[in-house]
């Protein structure tokens, strides 16, 4: 990938500011929240049900790129330096049926899924291109191992609170969070009607000192290990113990949203389903879809009476899976400080080698399990069953 690294330095800013969380459905403490305005509106969905297809991932060779382009430590597609050295925003998505469709999603480079409480999944969308969107989310508050995630990629965090549990974190002076300043609408009731635009990001950044450049000494700037030139990944040509996958059945481990991705050759994505039905981007109109799909294991338990999760960030002796192009491999994992990279390596113990385009990292606890088309994955991730 091509460093930047010097452009970066010549446009950060210092911008070390502590704020607390915002309220929230958890009843946590407001520092720097506000009333939100409530919009009228009278589109309040998708005006299609037919999802709009996803093109294939085209490949533009390094010595292809267009002037003024570098490839996104995202999704390794090429985009503007301008977009590479602006931080991605990190914003909170709830998955509950109630709070569908959500808008600019599909923009979304990288998604976290997780259980949060009881048996319902919460995303984390990490949108590097953020600057031209007037409608981001819905929102909801945040968990305390998606700040970690979103540490890794130096993004700022959009939510609205979160249990106490995440307040040492966002105390942090590193720690760049905005809650509860988003505008509500009257698309459906609250408080699933909370949503972020560009203007409302860039407008507390600049009252409160939190530069939009990446921070040098927090950003890593080689997050995954891509195919050269934007290539793709063929996992059967390169692991003679490649599985073959279409369908990857998480309703299992996240019953309530049956979560699934199913496989279409002819774009060689693979295309998201929640309650049975395409999670749909009701801005763009499509659905969502990842060239990459990486289930993480790990420890996790419920750590209190109203049964929020709490799952093992940092750790070097976890499993899982890696998924593109219609194969899968065994894999390991370690995260060693808040803010590095989680690593993904092979069974050889090389780090992987991952196909341009979006990724879907979905996080399984312990007792957590599912299907690899017919394939049973126990709780470590290890094949058990045909």
């Amino acid at each position: 990938m091509k460093k930047i690294s010097c452009l970066l330095l010549a446009t950060l800013t210092a911008s070390m500011m502590l704020f607390g969380c915002g309220d929230s459905d958890e009843n946590t403490t407001s520092q720097n929240s506000a009333p939100t305005e409530v919009v009228e509106m009278s589109d309040i969905g998708l005006t299609t049900t037919e999802p709009t297809p996803s093109e294939p991932i085209e490949q533009v060779s390094d010595d292809e790129l267009p002037a003024g382009y570098v490839r996104s430590s995202l999704t390794n597609l090429p985009v503007t330096e301008d977009v590479y050295l602006h931080r991605p925003v990190a914003i909170m998505v709830p998955m509950d049926r109630v709070a569908q469709p959500q808008y600019n999603i599909s923009n979304a480079g990288v998604v976290y899924e997780c259980l949060v409480e009881g048996s319902i999944t919460r995303t984390m969308c990490i949108i590097e291109d953020w600057q031209d969107l007037d409608k981001i989310g819905n929102v909801r508050s945040a968990r305390d191992y998606f700040i970690y995630w979103s540490f890794e990629w130096d993004a700022i965090l959009l939510h609205d609170g979160g249990p106490f549990y995440i307040n040492d974190l966002i105390a942090q002076e590193t720690t760049h969070n905005i809650s509860g300043r988003g505008f509500r609408e009257s698309d459906r009731s609250a408080p699933h009607n909370e949503y972020y635009s560009a203007d409302i990001v860039n407008e507390y950044c600049e009252a409160n000192n939190y530069t939009l450049w990446h921070r040098t000494e927090i950003w890593d700037e080689q997050h995954f290990n891509f195919a050269p030139n934007g290539g793709q990944t063929d996992l059967a040509a390169d692991y003679s113990d490649a599985l073959e996958v279409h369908t990857v059945d998480l309703s299992i481990c996240y019953p309530v949203t049956d979560s699934t991705f199913v496989y279409d050759e002819e774009t060689n994505l693979y295309y998201r389903y929640i309650y049975g039905e395409p999670h749909m981007d009701a801005a763009t109109g499509e659905q969502l879809s990842f060239s990459n799909i990486i289930l993480q294991h790990t420890y996790g338990e419920s750590r209190d009476d109203h049964d929020y999760r709490i799952y093992q960030c940092h750790d070097d002796t976890r499993d899982g899976w890696y998924i593109t192009n219609g194969h899968a491999i065994h894999i390991t994992w370690e995260k060693t400080t808040d803010y590095s990279a989680t690593r993904y390596y092979d069974d050889n113990g090389n780090e992987i080698e991952m196909s341009t385009g979006r990724t879907m990292i979905c996080v399984l606890q312990d007792g957590g399990s599912g299907h690899l088309d017919s394939i049973f994955l126990d709780s470590t991730g290890a094949e058990v069953a045909h």
